[in-house]
């Protein structure tokens, strides 16, 4: 994994963003596309079981 985080050509093209976590901010690489019009969505990652409550309840009002 190191190989990637250091490959040249991921830090030349600046491929890399920080995003944000329960425990912190941590390196993302960014998704492969090059929309000129369009950025990544590269929001904070949620903690564990933070949407648990909504996804289920969109299951109970689903046909």
């Amino acid at each position: 994994m190191q190989d990637v985080v250091d490959h040249p050509q991921l830090q030349d093209r600046q491929r890399w963003t920080e995003v944000q976590t329960p425990a912190g901010s941590i390196p993302a690489l960014l998704p492969p596309h090059n929309l000129e019009s369009v950025s990544p969505r590269m929001g904070r990652v949620p903690a564990l079981g933070e949407h648990t409550a909504e996804v289920l309840a969109e299951l109970e009002r689903a046909p």
